[in-house]
């Protein structure tokens, strides 16, 4: 139990650092067009093209766990809903673990 209570505290830890550090979502958003070959705009638009939905749900991913938002935060940046968010996270997360994607690429 003690070692839960630990690694939730140090990613709450981080995410607080990486704010500080002046992260925030529209930096994850960039950084996810970067990656993807799209504009921002292009992943805050609709649609469910390939790599706009792979490069949202990057960003999703990134968000809520990296940097600690809720994915009602999150939604309300991007136009979808909470619950859009919370499955984008699950792929955002195997694509950046795929090709070892953190916060620094």
């Amino acid at each position: 139990m003690q070692a839960v209570l630990e690694a939730q505290n140090d990613k709450l830890d981080c995410g607080y650092r990486l704010a500080a550090e002046g992260f925030d979502i529209e930096i994850i958003i960039k950084q996810a067009a970067e990656i993807s070959g799209l504009s921002p705009e292009q992943i805050q638009a609709a649609g469910k093209q390939p790599r706009r939905v792979q490069a949202r749900s990057l960003a999703c991913y990134r968000a809520v766990r990296e940097l600690g938002m809720t994915t009602v935060a999150v939604s309300k940046v991007l136009g979808i809903c909470a619950t859009a968010v919370t499955k984008a996270v699950s792929r955002g997360e195997l694509f950046a673990k795929s090709q070892q994607i953190g916060l620094n690429e």
